[in-house]
């Protein structure tokens, strides 16, 4: 597919994985007339990682997440609160421009073959989840977030995997690594190998040095 220009929200580390929901309160200027923008056309904006360049100007990291927003309000002051759910892969050539508001410059990247093992790596990876997700995340997320889960695993490996490892990885590092593949079945085993770290670590407790409940 030919590159395209999205509208962009820049963010530190890697905030969003397709099919992961981010609550999103935007404020400054430039992000509230991006997202009045997407509203107007088709709901529709990315978040990518900021970084600086080596000359110190604004850049952006080599892949990015189109979302859609599927809840809006609008408060005081102009401000607005984002429901965005990430939709699809982005391959990042660069930033198209900075005024009036971010513009990424992307070619969207969909995923590539399961491939028939892709049942064993997800029946795994569904498994560790089921055990792990009430102690990993609140009652209240877990109680929606599990049937979800459960639902895209039924329908598509490569979705569920990134709405797994988006709501339980936190790991800036493997997030980007997961964001940059396209291959579910490579994406399910890298998230079930953590996945089964994390279930280690809760099962130890606090009390053992080093513990980290927000993962590896």
């Amino acid at each position: 597919m030919a590159a395209e220009d999205f509208p962009v929200i820049l963010l530190d580390g890697c905030s969003l994985l397709p099919f992961q929901l981010l609550p999103l309160h935007l404020f400054e200027p430039r992000y509230r007339k991006m997202v009045e923008a997407a509203l107007a056309k088709d709901r529709r904006f990315a978040v990518a990682e900021s970084i600086l360049t080596a000359d110190g100007k604004q850049g952006v990291g080599p892949w990015a997440t189109l979302g859609h927003v599927i809840s809006h309000e609008s408060l005081d002051g102009g401000r607005h609160l984002v429901l965005l759910e990430g939709e699809v892969r982005l391959k990042v050539e660069g930033l198209s421009k900075l005024r009036p508001f971010p513009t990424l410059r992307a070619e969207i990247i969909h995923d590539g073959d399961a491939g028939p093992d892709a049942h064993i790596a997800l029946a795994r990876t569904t498994a560790t989840i089921e055990r792990l997700i009430n102690k990993a995340i609140s009652e209240g997320e877990a109680a929606s977030l599990l049937p979800r889960l459960q639902q895209l695993a039924a329908s598509h490996p490569g979705r569920f995997a990134d709405a797994a490892a988006g709501h339980l990885i936190h790991d800036t590092t493997l997030r980007r690594k997961l964001l940059a593949l396209t291959n579910p079945v490579l994406r399910l085993r890298h998230i079930q190998d953590a996945l089964a770290r994390l279930e280690v670590e809760l099962s130890l407790g606090p009390q053992t040095p080093g513990f980290d409940p927000t993962l590896n």
